[in-house]
């Protein structure tokens, strides 16, 4: 008896399969249609920007936030535009190069070469395989799988021709669109609170690393809080007890498991406190070196 509904996972697994193959059409597309050059990260705009907390939230927050600059050369000319997006760290030192794909001989049209198209296509390429042959083809005979691939494959390309018909567009006016940016002048920068050194660059770091730290000694302090309230509302036989199973916790970890399942809020607020403390013992180190080096 035929079953449209058996056709669902086939149809919704292959759909991250021609996904992939889109990733990586696309990253051909700039690999052919785009001249490499080398662009030298001159700058970081500091702005304040207003971001919302969570997707769920309307709870507003104020960021510090820093936007690369570029300057490349084409042409003989000299052009600077700013990354697509904004970070709240600093990654990478003033002076820095990194390649870019100037695409179509149109310097409003580039791209940076570490850019993860091929990444996400192969990913979601192999999943797509893996789910659409589990899912589906191994349900049907070879004839009624290849039938079906074909056909979900012209229904996913119709779709698509209709939606960029829709909208007026097309695969390279999408690409287009996708990677356009703006040249800045000169004029606009100076109005611009730039970050064009170095050692401005040094010294928010460090102010930043200062701040780490402090902020993972405060939480360092409060697992520790948290650690010894537990135990020091602790009966003696039950501080007896889990010290014994945390002994040995290889050959206790059934018994332990046990602990868990029965609620034993001295063996539960030191395995979260111990957990926690560890990360944030990590992290502070961390920043302390960075600091240290600073």
């Amino acid at each position: 008896m035929f079953d449209i509904f058996s056709f669902i996972p086939g149809f919704g697994s292959l759909v991250f399969v021609l996904i992939g193959l889109t990733f990586i059409r696309v990253h051909f597309y700039f690999l052919s249609n785009g001249k490499k050059k080398k662009a030298k990260l001159i700058g970081y705009e500091k702005s304040l920007k207003v971001m919302n907390s969570s997707s769920r939230s309307h709870h507003r927050e104020k960021r510090i936030m820093f936007t690369p600059l570029y300057q490349f050369s084409f042409k003989g000319q000299v052009y600077k535009a700013f990354a697509s997006g904004s970070s709240n760290v600093i990654s990478s030192d003033i002076g820095s190069s990194q390649s870019v794909y100037i695409i179509d001989n149109n310097p409003n049209y580039f791209r940076f070469s570490k850019s993860y198209e091929l990444f996400f296509g192969i990913i979601s390429l192999f999943i797509g395989s893996i789910a659409y042959y589990f899912l589906f083809l191994r349900n049907f005979n070879l004839l009624t799988g290849a039938i079906s691939t074909v056909a979900f494959c012209f229904i996913y390309f119709i779709i698509l021709k209709k939606s960029m018909s829709k909208i007026n567009q097309t695969f390279k006016g999408a690409i287009h669109k996708f990677i356009h940016r703006e040249h800045v002048a000169d004029e606009e920068l100076e109005k611009l609170n730039i970050i064009s050194t170095n050692d401005q660059v040094e010294k928010i770091l460090q102010k930043n690393s200062l701040a780490g730290f402090i902020i993972c000694l405060v939480f360092l302090s409060f697992m520790s809080w948290i650690a010894y309230m537990v135990w020091n509302n602790s009966s003696i036989s039950l501080r007896d007890q889990v010290m014994n199973l945390l002994s040995n916790p290889v050959q206790n970890f059934e018994l332990i498991k046990e602990e868990f399942a029965k609620g034993n809020k001295l063996l539960i607020g030191l395995s979260f406190s111990g957990f926690m403390g560890a990360l944030v013992t990590f992290a502070t180190i961390k920043q302390a070196v960075l600091l240290v080096r600073r």
